[in-house]
């Protein structure tokens, strides 16, 4: 297992593939590394070295002290610096996506493209909280929510799968806080002015049925991220990566691969 050091936190990340252009891979709210597995198998498949890790706050990552957002963002850098990676391709999820936000304004040079999954500029667009409940049913009726009806419907025993992992975790205790503190880390974050500087060419994916985060978030990336591109999915919601993944994957690698 391989841990980077930042102060008191432990960061946990993972790579895959031997050479060729980064990937770096940055998930969303309590979500994990893991999440990436199938897509970064998908990029290696096609030439691409990947990066993944968990946040402050989500999986083998620890964190006994409160953080702030610029910690999360600090953490790719010294990623990054750690690994000798000093250009790469970046996609954030969620979460992840503001992270990315900041670190493709504040360091153009080291950012080949950028791909904003189910994200906003700002947090006024995030309508879940840190908490899921106190009972199975209440994290199953939560998590639902992240997803389309229609998947929900047809894949009741993958979402049901999701909400005994989560629940597993706040029984444990090692979940709810870490999400706690994701989320006062995430507080009142505002990237708006940051957009215009934002040099990469960038492409936005949003579901049209997101329920966590309004599509209408990612139509005000694309008014102000002056090199971007939006493609709206008809049918899905929040949770791309599950509802809408083998079309995920090829709509990343298309545009990686694309010199426009």
């Amino acid at each position: 297992m391989s841990f980077l050091k930042q102060g008191s936190s432990q960061i946990y990340y993972q790579t895959a593939g031997d050479s060729g252009p980064w990937v770096t891979l940055v998930n969303g709210h309590t979500r994990t590394h893991k999440d990436f597995k199938m897509m970064s198998k998908v990029l290696v498949n096609a030439g691409f070295r990947c990066l993944s890790f968990d946040n402050r706050g989500s999986g083998e990552s620890t964190c006994e002290l409160e953080f702030g957002f610029p910690e999360l963002v600090s953490d790719v850098i010294n990623l990054w610096d750690e690994l000798d990676i000093s250009e790469s391709h970046l996609l954030g999820i969620s979460m992840g996506g503001m992270i990315c936000q900041k670190l493709a304004s504040e360091h153009p040079q080291r950012i080949s493209s950028l791909i904003l999954v189910s994200t906003t500029a700002h947090a006024e667009w995030i309508k879940a909280d840190s908490h899921w409940g106190t009972s199975f049913d209440e994290v199953m009726d939560k998590l639902e929510t992240y997803f389309a009806p229609v998947f929900v419907e047809k894949n009741k025993l993958l979402v049901k799968s999701m909400a005994k992992q989560i629940w597993s975790g706040i029984e444990t205790g090692s979940f709810s806080s870490g999400a706690s503190k994701q989320k006062a880390a995430m507080k009142g974050i505002d990237l708006s002015s940051m957009l215009q500087d934002i040099k990469a060419r960038t492409l936005i994916l949003h579901g049209i049925e997101d329920q966590i985060i309004d599509p209408r978030a990612g139509s005000e990336l694309d008014d102000g991220i002056p090199n971007s591109e939006l493609k709206l999915i008809d049918g899905v919601g929040h949770l791309l990566l599950a509802e809408y993944s083998q079309s995920l994957y090829q709509d990343v690698l298309s545009f990686i691969q694309s010199k426009r």
